[in-house]
This record gives structure tokens, C-alpha cells and sequence, in this order.
């Protein structure tokens, strides 16, 4: 019989996973809500989260995820490995990798170079092979990439599907001046910095505020979640699920051909 605090963490995690009126856009979006934040998604969600080993909330410390460590001590390798990236003006825009997310980043200001999409994008790992060695010492890697924002821009609400992945962003570059730079997780804005870390759970509602004129860039991660056995499987279960996913399968399909969608 479930209790009344996983009864309260189920409806916690329905209401959250309701995205914000106006935003279903495409047909797409429409069969996603109905087949992925359906309610039996949002009971297993909330039963992965009855074993987690991290707090549930917003933003997230260092701490509390394993594996992070090589991070910040690699974080000049890593930016000139981004920068060189860059310099190549071959990074496809968000648009491009992902045609159904027009609604927050439907123009050329948002850039993404993948590194893992549910699996090693080997071509471009072999470009950043500093960057390749420390994602190769994290655990649970899921998705990586250099994530490239022109500003001023600004990337409205949303959130993540699923509550067994965290997000990692270590800051690169950070252009001058005295706008924002921020993102807002669940009500609570932090800024990046150069070197620093920031970890958050994705499926709070989110959004970006990048005021400044210049480019933005983070080292942007997705890994699972620290979770105790036996729920640490059905969590890992459902990663695989969603990487087996027409959706995912289109992404790295975009990714490793470089194609422009």
C-alpha cells in the first residue's frame, strides 16, 4: 500500500510534469504529452525517486553527485577544446538538432555540439580528447555537449521528462558586462561563473536569461541520477527506454551525420 509521503511525491511529480498552457506547438508535442507524461511515466518516475541518494530539489550541491570531481581541476583543457570547436563555426544550432523544440530556441543564438547523445558521438569526442578522458571518468554519463548561447538572449520556461537524470553545467566562457547571466531552476536563479559547477534537477521548470553581448558557453551533462538498488535499476531501465526512442534515435542520427534539420 503506498504511503502518504509517496502519495504526496506522485502528485508532486504529475503536477510538475504539466507543461505551462500554450506550449504544446507541434503534433509532436501532442502524442509526446499523451504517451510520456502520462500518469503511469509520472508513477514510475516518482517510485526511481523513493531510492534516490540526492536531495529532491532545485539545484543540487557538487556533493551530492558522485563522479564530479575531474571537472573543475580540467577546466582550462576543456575550454580550449571548446574554443577550438568554436572556431571551426561548425556547431549546428539547438533548432537543428532539435526541429520540434522551436519554442525555446528556434534561431541561430543557441549552438550545441554533442559529445554523448544516449551513447559516444565518437567523431566528435575525437576532436576533444581532454574533454573525452574526463567524461570517461564519470559515472552515468547520458548526454553531454558544448552548449554555445549568443546573447542577448533569452530561453523562456520549460522542463525535462524525467526526474532520474541530473543536469551538470560547468561554466567556459562568460562574456563581459553587467546583465544576466543566469539560469532560474524552480524559482531559484543562480549565475555561472568560469570554472564553476552548477548541478540541478532539469524537470523543475527552468529558463535562461543571457543578457549580455557575446557567447555563453557550458559544458553541459546529463547523468543518472545516484540512486539505490532496486529502484537503481528501474531507473537505468527507463534511460534505455527513452534512448531507444524514435526522438533520440532522430537526434543522434542529426549528430553523427551533421546534418542540418
Amino acid at each position: 500500500m503506498p504511503t502518504a509521503a509517496s502519495t504526496s511525491l506522485e502528485a508532486q511529480t504529475l503536477q510538475r510534469l504539466r507543461r505551462p498552457p500554450g506550449t504544446l506547438d507541434t503534433l509532436r508535442d501532442r502524442v509526446l504529452v499523451g504517451l510520456v507524461y502520462s500518469r503511469a511515466w509520472a508513477a514510475l518516475e516518482a517510485l526511481v525517486c523513493r531510492g534516490s541518494k540526492a536531495p529532491l530539489r532545485p539545484f543540487l550541491g557538487v556533493g551530492d553527485v558522485p563522479g564530479l570531481d575531474s571537472l573543475r581541476p580540467n577546466f582550462e583543457a576543456i575550454q580550449r577544446e571548446a574554443l577550438a570547436v568554436m572556431a571551426t563555426r561548425e556547431v549546428p544550432s539547438f533548432a537543428e538538432l532539435e526541429p520540434g523544440q522551436a519554442r525555446i530556441g528556434g534561431d541561430r543564438n543557441w549552438k550545441v555540439f554533442a559529445l554523448h547523445a544516449f551513447g559516444p558521438v565518437e567523431s566528435n569526442l575525437a576532436r576533444c580528447p581532454e574533454t573525452a578522458r574526463v567524461l570517461a571518468s564519470i559515472p552515468g554519463v547520458v548526454s553531454a555537449s558544448f552548449s554555445i548561447m549568443r546573447g542577448p538572449k533569452r530561453v523562456p520556461v520549460h522542463r525535462g521528462i524525467f526526474r532520474g537524470l541530473i543536469r551538470v553545467h560547468l561554466g567556459l566562457v562568460l562574456p563581459p558586462g553587467d546583465g544576466p547571466c543566469s539560469i532560474t531552476v524552480g524559482g531559484e536563479t543562480r549565475s555561472w561563473a568560469e570554472g564553476e559547477l552548477l548541478v540541478f534537477d532539469d524537470t523543475y521548470p527552468h529558463g535562461v536569461e543571457q543578457g549580455r553581448v557575446g557567447e555563453r558557453v557550458i559544458l553541459l551533462i546529463d547523468i543518472e541520477r545516484p540512486i539505490r538498488a532496486p529502484y537503481r535499476w528501474l531507473n537505468r531501465a527507463m534511460i534505455r527506454a527513452g534512448g531507444r526512442s524514435k526522438f533520440a534515435r532522430q537526434i543522434r542520427d542529426r549528430v553523427r551525420r551533421g546534418r542540418r534539420a
